[in-house]
């Protein structure tokens, strides 16, 4: 399933949760950054797995039991 943006990302993710076994989130999009994607999704499926990419940021995304490699 692929959406534009994080809030279109939102929607799918509500209309196919039963579907949806792990998030790939950009961090930096249009809209709702990867992040903040990422929380709403969290609050909606507290134990969805997700992985966070991007091809260039200058953020620094740091959460407890997150792990980055």
């Amino acid at each position: 399933l692929l959406a534009g943006d994080g809030r279109s990302g939102l929607d799918v993710f509500r209309r196919h949760r039963d579907e949806v076994r792990v998030a790939v989130l950009d961090v930096v999009m249009p809209g709702m950054q990867g992040d903040q994607l990422l929380d709403e999704l969290r609050a909606i499926a507290p134990g969805l797995p997700a992985v966070l990419v991007s091809g260039f940021t200058d953020r620094t995304i740091s959460r407890p039991g997150v792990e980055f490699l």
